[in-house]
């Protein structure tokens, strides 16, 4: 009787599919969790041999996570491979055995999968001599984008928008470059005219925190600010880290350069005739001096705290804060600046390239040049481009 047991549970599990045994699973937007063996994607067409038979194809765009104890390879849209274990982990994407070792994935940027070999394309071209090919998992990325906004009838007004952000990814090391500016006219008249620009490069040294450094450039003409440049470095950490949440904050401390230019008061028409060889000596030197310009130079230690915060909240809707604090170390509590950036980006139409990013920035001075506010608050809504 065992032995007779033991063949009619041989027979009954050889009477079902190999994909009964299958470890793969997916999981779809509406909630539905599929077991059984995965196949390949291509033109955006899953292929999936579910476990209650039957083979399936399933829309990638209905495809919201993938898990399989097998290797599987991924083809990415900018040409990048992966090729690991899929695992969905805190409700975020991963490819566990990549190069890079866990590596979050993007399932929209997926072009096809495999379980066999990685996807055949066409062999790049090969590196000029003494050249060493860019690795794999090296990209940039990047954003442009402007702003214009014009009035004419009772009041002249002109103001343009214009930016540029610059990232590269590695495996263990980030690159930022940006550059940005404002300008505009009122009544033929200049009311804007400031230019920023700056790097930051940022180096793990564990799987949440970096080091890193930075520089930052910036000329405000309205704020009689020529230029200031700011240099830190320090470490940083990375609270939260998902594919589509990041919370991250860092301190550090480093050196700021100031040079300010104000032009000097104009000579008054309707001088007084001098009386004395002081008074006459003092309208001379006035006069002289009346196209010379007022520099001032100020360098210090400063120390540099703060955050930032972004999510998507659905699908190309991103949501962008942050906050840097500037303090000077002589004086921290009357000497400090403060930066804040809070915006929001949404998709124009069904093209995901190109959106609208809406938000407002603003910068505190504790103590700026005579004759300049403390808060200057910019609003921006900025058409871009994604690349």
């Amino acid at each position: 009787m065992r032995i007779l047991a033991c063949l009619l549970v041989l027979l009954g599990a050889a009477s079902f599919p190999p994909s009964v045994f299958a470890t793969d699973q997916v999981n779809l937007k509406d909630g539905t969790v599929l077991m059984g063996k995965l196949g390949g994607l291509a033109e955006g067409k899953l292929t999936f041999e579910a476990s209650f038979g039957g083979s399936l194809s399933i829309p990638w765009a209905e495809v919201t996570g993938l898990q399989s104890d097998g290797v599987v390879s991924f083809l990415l849209q900018d040409g990048t491979q992966l090729k690991g274990n899929p695992k969905v982990v805190e409700g975020a994407q991963q490819v566990h055995g990549a190069p890079a070792g866990v590596v979050p994935l993007t399932l929209a940027n997926v072009k096809s999968l495999s379980l066999d070999a990685p996807p055949v394309e066409a062999p790049a071209a090969p590196p000029l001599t003494g050249s060493e090919p860019t690795p794999a998992e090296e990209r940039w990325s990047g954003r442009a984008e402007l702003g214009l906004n014009g009035q004419t009838g009772n009041k002249e007004r002109f103001d343009v928008r214009a930016g540029v952000d610059l990232n590269r990814k590695a495996e263990d090391w980030r690159l930022n470059l940006y550059v940005k500016g404002q300008y505009a006219e009122t009544n033929s008249e200049q009311s804007a005219n400031e230019v920023l620009g700056g790097t930051r490069a940022e180096w793990d040294i564990s799987e949440r925190t970096y080091v890193f450094g930075k520089l930052d450039l910036e000329h405000d003409e309205f704020e009689d600010l020529d230029v200031r440049a700011t240099a830190t470095t320090g470490l940083g950490h990375f609270f939260v880290k998902r594919e589509k949440l990041e919370l991250k904050g860092w301190l550090g401390a480093g050196y700021e350069h100031e040079t300010f230019k104000k032009d000097p008061e104009p000579v008054p028409e309707d001088l007084p005739t001098p009386t004395t060889l002081e008074e006459s000596i003092r309208q001379i030197l006035l006069i002289t001096r009346q196209n010379e310009t007022i520099t001032t130079t100020t360098d210090e230690v400063v120390a540099e705290a703060g955050y930032s915060y972004q999510q998507e909240l659905r699908k190309n809707f991103r949501l962008k804060h942050g906050i840097t604090y500037y303090p000077s170390v002589d004086d921290p509590f009357e000497q400090y600046r403060v930066t804040a950036d809070t915006s929001m980006e949404f998709p124009v139409g069904k093209e995901p390239d190109w959106s609208v990013r809406a938000g407002v920035r603003n910068e505190f001075d504790a103590a700026p040049q005579e004759d300049v506010d403390k808060l200057d608050t910019t609003y921006y809504l900025n058409l871009g481009y994604n690349f």
